[in-house]
Order: C-alpha cells, then structure tokens, then sequence
C-alpha cells in the first residue's frame, strides 16, 4: 500500500531501486485484483484493516504534514490520521517513491 500526497504519482523507478527490485518487476496493482487482495476497490484502499497484513510505504513528503486523509474504505468516506499515528500504526517504510 502506497500513501502520497494527492497530487503526487509514484515514480515506478524510485519505488523499484526502495523495493531493490528491478523497475520490469514493479507495477500497480490491477482493479480486478484489489478486492480479492486487500478487500477495497480502486480510490478507497486505507492504509490498515486489508484481510492481510500488507505492507505500507509512505512517501518522504507526507511526514512534513501533520495529518493526512486516506482511503475509507469506500467512495463515501476517507479517513483523516494524524501522520505519527499512520506511521505506528501501519509500521510503514517512508521512501522518496514519488
């Protein structure tokens, strides 16, 4: 699970030489396959609460922020989290990835 800033993008080359991976080896997940994944659809993926642990890369600029709002698990809410918290409570990786 990725968690930028909204206007952000994830730099695919960034997020692979983090990863220590190839960049052919790194993509975004398909729509299809979210729901089966992590139990959300495309736009409301929280950072926590998938039907397994998944991990959580946040990007180095969201910590300048105090808080931050994610996906809410539907297209009818968000969730609003101060970062600190989204920091302990995901146990995320905070990475240039944007």
């Amino acid at each position: 699970v990725l968690v930028l800033p909204l206007a952000a993008r994830v730099d695919e080359r960034r997020l692979a030489s983090m990863l220590h991976t190839g960049r052919s080896r790194v993509r975004l997940a398909p729509a299809a396959s979210l729901v089966p994944l992590c139990g959300y659809t495309v736009g409301n993926v929280p950072p926590f609460g998938h039907r397994s642990r998944l991990p959580v890369i946040v990007d180095a600029s969201v910590p300048a922020f105090d808080s931050c709002y994610a996906g809410g698990g539907s297209d009818k809410a968000e969730v609003l989290i101060a970062v600190p918290e989204l920091l302990r409570a995901t146990g995320a990786t905070v990475a240039d990835i944007a």
